[in-house]
């Protein structure tokens, strides 16, 4: 689980969603307070099934690649889709500067949503002061070489933008989400309520207090090893998929990879399994626009399902996935939550 389950959303009633669960042997959320959330809507009873563990990062591999001479103040790396808050932000860059604190917005990311944040920066008038790049594989530099990194989700199980800005020691101003709390704990960065107004306050704050910045740079660097460090997190990984002796198959499901920080996690998760012990299928349901030259060639991509969302969705909805895999996996493992599971609890 990437998020909070009862934001997601549910077209179906508490309890076939919760059959879903029943039928699978674990269930694995990205930090406690997803863990948690997810109790609380479906049933205690699926809580012995639940693992936590944080998406993977590449601790060593962010600081070799942080080097740039390019500077940006604020910077936003995300998915452009609703929950994930960009337009909030953009609103809120453009009142900053209304009010002469001047910023310079920077968007890294892509998704559903880029054509209503194309128009809204275009209606706003700040098109000469935010700019949206698009995916990037590498967005460390910009990171490290932005003033301020934002994370304005209206909903976020874990936040990959909050743990790369922790680990390339950059200020951090984060919405009040279940990753943001788990990741920051209201000392690494600063977390404001998951409004507008008080995000805007926030970000207004720590701009004009260098000293305030300072201080959140410096508990990070206080923290003597990541818990999301990738070898940490793989170990966990194999420990709850190395079921067997000998090869074992299995098959990653997820709906799309459109460049978000579940997908990056994915694909570092895939680009370091031990190859000797599993033998790896990547089913995607939806075209997505990743190139998989970023994927290790030993896993087997198979064929995308749909060609659009709604395409998926449909089929979902009428419990009719057009699913058809003639083969036996030892795991399979639904990534990105509730239509993963669906999809492949029915196949």
């Amino acid at each position: 689980m990437h998020g909070d389950i009862s934001y997601i959303g549910t077209y179906k009633p508490i309890e076939y969603i919760k059959s879903l669960y029943d039928k699978v042997d674990k269930i694995v959320c990205v930090s406690n307070d997803t863990k948690d959330r997810f109790i609380e809507f479906l049933d205690k009873s699926l809580e012995p099934k639940i693992e936590v563990i944080y998406n993977a990062m590449p601790v060593e591999s962010i600081l070799g690649k942080k080097r740039s001479k390019k500077t940006f103040n604020i910077l936003a790396v995300s998915r452009l889709s609703y929950e994930k808050g960009i337009d909030r932000l953009i609103r809120i860059h453009k009142r900053l500067l209304d009010e002469g604190v001047y910023n310079y917005l920077s968007i890294i990311g892509d998704g559903y949503d880029s054509k209503n944040i194309e128009n809204l920066i275009n209606e706003l008038g700040v098109s000469d002061t935010c700019k949206i790049y698009g995916y990037i594989s590498n967005p460390y530099p910009y990171i490290k070489n932005s003033d301020l990194i934002v994370s304005p989700s209206r909903e976020e199980g874990f936040g990959l933008v909050i743990a790369e800005a922790m680990i390339l020691e950059k200020p951090i101003v984060a919405t009040e989400t279940h990753g943001s709390k788990d990741l920051l704990q209201y000392k690494y960065g600063l977390i404001t309520l998951n409004d507008d107004e008080d995000l805007y306050v926030g970000i207004r704050n720590i701009l004009k207090d260098d000293e305030l910045r300072q201080s959140y740079i410096n508990n990070i660097k206080t923290i003597d090893e990541f818990k999301f460090k990738k070898e940490t997190v793989i170990k966990q990984i194999d420990n709850l998929i190395n079921i067997k002796e000998g090869k074992i198959k299995v098959l990653f499901t997820i709906l799309g990879l459109w460049g978000g920080g579940a997908e990056a996690s994915l694909i570092n998760i895939l680009n370091n399994l031990d190859y000797s012990k599993y033998e790896v299928d990547l089913l995607i349901l939806i075209k997505s626009y990743i190139n998989f030259n970023d994927i290790n060639d030993k896993v087997n991509k198979l064929p995308f399902i749909y060609n659009t969302e709604e395409e998926a969705y449909m089929d979902l909805i009428k419990d009719k996935p057009n699913l058809e895999i003639n083969k036996y996996y030892d795991v399979e493992i639904a990534y990105l939550g509730r239509p993963t599971v669906e999809a492949i609890t029915k196949c």
